[in-house]
């Protein structure tokens, strides 16, 4: 779990917006892009940058859950077009590791903890 204190500035009494996650895969990891993800902080939002699986052909999305207080969740999951994202994947699919950056945001200040983890999808039956 990452820790971090958002440095935000709080303008007027209106509440903040429910944060999103925009993710965008960077490319393939290098050697040294091993080991946790790695966190910053530009106002009120928060960038995330780790690895994670890709479906060849699909994109890399994520949601965030802010519902427990001084928690961040950030949840990834792939896609191909079309399909519903709880759907098992198709034989012969396959997946890449790549390097992704997650800015997430807007967010409330003070201190939070980051939980980054990634959605599973349901067994066939």
């Amino acid at each position: 779990m990452l820790a971090l204190i958002a440095s935000a500035c709080a303008h007027g009494a209106s509440p903040m917006p429910v944060p999103e996650a925009r993710v965008r895969v960077l490319g393939q990891p290098r050697p040294a892009d091993a080991g946790s993800p790695v966190v910053s902080v530009e106002g009120a939002l928060v960038m995330i940058r780790g690895i994670a699986r890709q479906v060849e052909g699909g994109g890399l999305y994520g949601d965030v859950d802010v519902s427990d207080p001084g928690t961040l969740r950030l949840t990834l999951y792939d896609s191909l077009p079309g399909r519903p994202l709880d759907a098992p994947l198709p034989g012969g699919v396959r997946s890449r590791t790549v390097v992704y950056q997650a800015t997430v945001g807007p967010l409330a200040p003070g201190g939070y903890d980051i939980v980054v983890g990634r959605a599973t999808r349901r067994s066939p039956k």
